[in-house]
């Protein structure tokens, strides 16, 4: 299904978002465009798969996946196989470039399309139905608006994982924020704000915990290591520093902790 929406040169000109054409259900052909589409759109994999190319590298989208096309972005898309259908809605207006810079949205994201089905759905009735250019202009605006809020809270997500696995992965190594916030793919700053927000701690209180995890662990698996080991194995250079910051979270030295729960 193709549908073009009808709104007239007055409401594009006035209205600071506009619904173009919306699709479902598509059977989508090849789609090569070196100099970008005329228009900004969301891709919706109703059925199968995509495979994209573009500059960022390639991609699967598979059902239930969306996407966001810059206007004027080169971008080469085909399904993969005869089972594939998209469906989209573009857009375009004055209002849009405001918004992609307040999201600091790239030309191409994609995420799981599950915040939008709804809203999509409700988008491609009202251009079938030949809504207002109003109503239109309105729908498009929250799709946006969802689309980038849901793809800032799963990449968010996304890094926050990242940081705790690396955390995880690396706890013996001499860890700085940067480096944390370096394998998650974002700023010191962020990865910061996300584990206080999310985790309610700093990242090095995080690294400190997982630490003191697997000290409390070595402490009654291996009776054999003795304190300094144990330090060491477990990220702590310093054996004093160790056995101050195992008494300041436990209420015990390390080698009371032992006791009391090897007794």
């Amino acid at each position: 299904m193709f549908l073009f929406a009808e709104n007239s040169e007055q409401a594009k000109e006035l209205l600071p978002i506009y619904m173009l054409t919306a699709g479902a259900d598509f059977h989508q052909p090849p789609a090569r465009r070196p100099n970008g589409a005329a228009l900004h759109q969301i891709l919706f994999v109703d059925r199968g798969a995509v495979r994209v190319r573009c500059d960022k590298g390639e991609f699967l989208l598979e059902q239930g996946s969306a996407a966001f096309m810059k206007k004027g972005y080169p971008i080469f898309y085909e399904r993969v196989s005869d089972e594939s259908r998209t469906g989209w809605i573009s857009f375009d207006g004055k209002g849009v470039e405001p918004l992609l810079r307040y999201f600091n949205a790239e030309p191409f994201s994609f995420q799981s399309d599950a915040p939008l089905k709804e809203l999509r759905r409700t988008c491609t009735k009202a251009v079938e139905h030949k809504a207002p250019s109003e109503l239109l202009s309105r729908l498009a605006y929250d799709l946006v608006i969802t689309y980038f809020q849901s793809l800032s809270a799963e990449n968010k997500s996304s890094a926050l994982c990242a940081a705790k696995a690396y955390i995880e992965e690396r706890y013996r190594d001499d860890l700085s924020v940067s480096d944390m916030a370096a394998a998650a793919g974002i700023s010191s700053s962020l990865l910061y704000r996300l584990f206080r927000t999310e985790q309610g701690c700093t990242p090095v209180e995080y690294l400190r915990g997982v630490r003191l995890g697997q000290a409390k662990r070595l402490l009654l698996e291996a009776p054999q290591l003795p304190i300094s080991q144990i330090a060491v194995a477990c990220g702590f250079a310093d054996t004093a520093y160790f056995c101050k910051v195992f008494r300041d979270r436990e209420h015990a030295t390390p080698n009371g902790y032992r006791k009391q729960y090897m007794a």
